[in-house]
């Protein structure tokens, strides 16, 4: 029918769907465009704040390696500002591996405690999460240990949690499951380094 219609017509038409839908089009195109600029605005700023987290980690990794003070409060600036970053988790860990070699494993098991908490990424809290039971173990406080190993972890820390099983084992004085998760984190190990795992089964005896 449309095709039989006067130019005239077809005008008149067009002005009468703009008239009825020519305001939902205009908000329709301007959310649109709206969203594209807001998108370019997020990826700018993520990709801003990754750029000051990188630099900023890397003055914690120098800061690390001449076991200066300043480390904390750049750890700290790094876990308010840019917590959303990968950064943040493994400034935490830096700081935990501080406090540990300086014998403070309270405040080790703080930073351990936001990565796992807070971290962007599973692989930086398992690893955490890990290190904590280290932590624990080395405080006598196994239960909490235990409870940290009694969570799912990827295949590849199979070696690591039975190790672990096996010191709170051994210091709970059940030397024989000792030595089973001792033999297991041996056979698991996948090529990792074991003379030390090795040395402390060895000393259970056959």
């Amino acid at each position: 029918m449309s095709d039989f219609l006067t130019d005239e017509e077809k005008a008149e038409q067009i002005k009468t769907w703009i008239k009825e839908n020519g305001m939902s089009v205009f908000v329709g195109v301007a959310i649109a465009v709206s969203g594209l600029f807001g998108y370019r605005y997020w990826q700018d700023r993520e990709k801003t704040l990754s750029e000051e987290a990188s630099a900023l980690y890397s003055e914690i990794q120098q800061a690390s390696t001449t076991n200066s003070d300043t480390i904390y409060s750049k750890v700290a600036q790094l876990k308010s500002n840019y917590s959303s970053t990968p950064y943040a988790a493994l400034a935490a860990m830096i700081a935990a591996k501080q406090h540990a070699i300086k014998g403070d494993n309270e405040k080790a098991a703080t930073e351990l405690k936001w990565v796992v908490d807070n971290a962007s990424e599973k692989v930086s809290s398992d690893l955490a999460k890990l290190r904590l039971a280290r932590v624990y173990i080395a405080e006598k406080q196994m239960d909490k240990a235990s409870s940290i190993l009694s969570g799912s972890f990827p295949t590849s820390y199979l070696s690591i949690i039975e190790e672990l099983k096996g010191d709170i084992y051994l210091a709970n004085n059940e030397v024989q499951k000792a030595k089973e998760s001792y033999d297991k984190a041996i056979l698991s190990s996948q090529g990792a380094p074991t003379s030390f795992l090795k040395m402390k089964r060895d000393n259970l005896g056959a």
